[in-house]
């Protein structure tokens, strides 16, 4: 994160090979060069320098730095209206992208200039969250989730659920959980559910017949916790025998 936002990385020599990997994983080609490059005049130095030994490696790409210094001027430009965009005189201006008005979906009237912007739509924000977890942005992973768990359906509760383990979002798994506890009722009959349940079943090692299944665990879990009246237990016991029935017609018992 460092070396993407300010184009300098400080890591002890011994993490050089992790910072090589990272390089590799989120497709930095120009940080894998300089890192190799910068390891070997360490090497050559310690050479010639008998008895060095250097502990950190710090690395400053200019070369990164100057695309970085325009990509962020043209990123602010974007966002700010026509009249009021300069460009420092003496370096060449680049070529922007000019972003239609039909791609707008919010415009901010600020003194009477008008800043155009867009939001993430929902078809668009796994493309964004897996971006994030490529180049570990937990906020913006953790921002994509918030945004998953605010439009959740029982057509879509079961997929976000398995998206959120994989990408390890435990605040999304329990909203889709809760979720699933208070439209159990719908989604009893959901095959999309009964996959996960067998999948969930089928991945729990050695398991005997009475075993717990976690997604069951999970559900259950959240029917029971918060009980306080007796009609909130009277609808909790409705939706235990719903899971028990369910258990029943995929063969399961937990």
């Amino acid at each position: 994160m460092q070396y993407i936002y300010t184009a300098r990385l400080e890591t002890h020599i011994e993490g050089v090979d992790d910072c090589m990997r990272l390089a590799v994983q989120c497709r930095l080609p120009l940080l894998k060069k300089e890192l190799k490059n910068m390891v070997k005049k360490v090497n050559s130095y310690e050479c010639m320098k008998p008895g060095t030994s250097i502990k950190t490696l710090t690395l400053e790409s200019a070369e990164l730095a100057a695309k970085l210094q325009q990509d962020l001027g043209v990123l602010c430009l974007q966002g700010v209206p026509q009249k009021l965009r300069t460009w420092l005189k003496g370096v060449r201006r680049p070529r922007r992208p000019i972003v239609p008005l039909f791609l707008v979906d919010i415009c901010f009237s600020v003194s009477g200039y008008k800043f155009y912007c867009h939001k993430v739509r929902e078809e668009h924000t796994l493309d964004v969250l897996c971006a994030a977890d490529m180049y570990l942005l937990s906020g913006l992973k953790r921002g994509c989730g918030t945004f998953l768990g605010s439009c959740l359906s029982t057509e879509n509760v079961v997929s976000r659920l398995k998206t959120a383990r994989l990408f390890q979002l435990p605040q999304l798994e329990d909203q889709c959980i809760r979720f699933m506890c208070l439209h159990i009722d719908k989604l009893m009959h959901d095959e999309g559910l009964h996959d996960l349940i067998l999948q969930d079943a089928t991945e729990v090692r050695g398991r005997q017949e009475t075993d717990s299944i976690p997604i069951i665990d999970d559900i259950r879990y959240h029917i029971t916790s918060d009980v306080q009246t007796v009609s909130e237990m009277g609808e909790a016991s409705e939706k235990l025998q719903i899971i028990d029935r369910l258990l029943e017609d995929l063969g399961l018992d937990a």
